[in-house]
């Protein structure tokens, strides 16, 4: 018998034939939906890139899993760990990040783009950052701190925008 709403059951399992030599034992448990979830075959620490390779499906107690625990494999993919991740265990949102292109203190090389015109200038990270991330940089000629978006290994731009005119 199985009651869908608690998801209890009770059964009797038989083996060993039919009659009064079959052996008989009585069975009683609950069952739980489970969902597969995307964890690590072996330990990556960070600054190790996330390869599909490395990952391998785990089901578990779908009652057991919170909520910022990552099903996707593919958000997984190309990242790197914020700590060492062991294998076999789910992965939160918050564990990786877009690898760092820029790590702090580093030479970089600041471009900027204007409509007509490229300058590059070289300049010192004063903070850490992934592709996309905007970090603070020293421009190394004018000491001033400026704010850039990161773009590449080492490398940062500064977009400026049109020029209002006051009259």
């Amino acid at each position: 018998s199985y009651d869908s709403v608690s998801g209890r059951f009770n059964a009797t399992l038989a083996a060993g034939g039919e009659g009064p030599h079959a052996q008989r034992v009585s069975i009683s448990g609950r069952t739980f939906r489970t969902i597969s979830l995307p964890v690590l075959r072996g330990s990556v620490s960070p600054g190790d890139v996330i390869r599909r390779q490395d990952i391998e499906w785990l089901s578990i107690r779908e009652d057991r899993v919170s909520r910022d625990v990552v099903t996707d494999a593919n958000r997984l993919v190309g990242t790197t760990p914020r700590v060492r991740l062991r294998p076999g265990e789910p992965i939160r949102d918050n564990d990786t990040r877009p690898p760092v292109l820029v790590t702090r203190n580093s030479s970089v090389m600041i471009v900027l783009q204007m409509p007509n015109m490229t300058l590059t200038a070289q300049g010192r990270a004063i903070e850490d950052g992934a592709k996309g991330d905007v970090i603070r940089v020293t421009n190394l000629q004018s000491k001033k701190v400026i704010e850039a978006t990161v773009n590449g290994p080492d490398m940062v731009t500064v977009i400026v925008g049109p020029r209002l005119s006051l009259n």
